[in-house]
């Protein structure tokens, strides 16, 4: 994402690592290529930024456990461990809870409790491919119908679509998933730019949630460490329910 004269634009959108560099080398997306799994590469990201946007990144926003201290408890995170020395070692930084700090930022963020405040709902977003058969148990509806539940969820969010028969397998529409988090991952970025994200937890590890979410009448739990070990994710911990 930049910010343009006329507001924030995105410049590219990518389901996986892989595919992002390949975009930033002029390779277009392929939606019927396979996304292969692999770690992120901080320096080739970054750098992958640097060479779309024409400037160096201000905040980097990831849904991951972070921590400034190493991940030991049930979600171990030698991963998030690496990616957040390897951010700060290219000169950006954890910020957790520390009043908005100068200079790029990596932050945490917590894509489905960002997307209840930008779609303005009070309830569980049904748009995890993986849970469709949970969203529905009820109901027990069968594929195609889940598919169509589904896209409705994603076209919340301007993205390309396809349409309903154009959908094979539920596992297709999982790219799509990926990307309509990496676009709430984005608008949290924006908006710990912008001063208008809180950091719930504490000096050594947060989640940035939108700051108006907090000024709700419903109640926010905030992360501690007697709910959570720094960079562990608790189910709920920030919720509207």
């Amino acid at each position: 994402m930049q910010r343009a004269a006329e507001g924030w634009q995105c410049l590219a959108l990518a389901p996986s690592y892989e595919a992002f560099l390949a975009l930033a080398a002029g390779q277009p997306w392929d939606g019927s290529r396979k996304a292969q799994g692999s770690e992120p590469d901080p320096e080739a990201l970054l750098e992958a930024c640097h060479q779309l946007a024409g400037q160096p990144v201000d905040c980097v926003s990831v849904d991951m456990p972070l921590a400034t201290t190493t991940i030991t408890s049930r979600r171990a995170g030698a991963i998030a461990d690496q990616l957040r020395e390897r951010f700060a070692e290219l000169g950006v930084p954890l910020h957790t809870t520390t009043p908005h700090l100068q200079g790029p930022a990596l932050i945490e963020c917590y894509p489905h409790v960002a997307l209840l405040t930008l779609l303005n709902r009070n309830d569980r977003v049904p748009y995890k491919v993986s849970r469709s058969a949970q969203y529905w148990r009820a109901e027990r509806p069968p594929i195609a119908e889940r598919v169509k539940r589904l896209l409705a969820e994603f076209s919340a969010i301007p993205l390309t679509l396809p349409q309903p028969h154009e959908v094979s397998t539920l596992s297709s529409l999982k790219p799509v998933e990926d990307m309509l988090d990496a676009l709430i991952c984005a608008w949290i970025g924006i908006e710990h730019l912008e001063g208008r994200t809180v950091g719930l937890g504490d000096d050594t590890a947060a989640i940035c949630v939108p700051q108006s979410l907090t000024n709700h009448s419903f109640r926010v739990r905030p992360i501690t460490n007697r709910m959570r070990q720094p960079g562990e994710r608790q189910n709920r911990s920030t919720s509207r329910y």
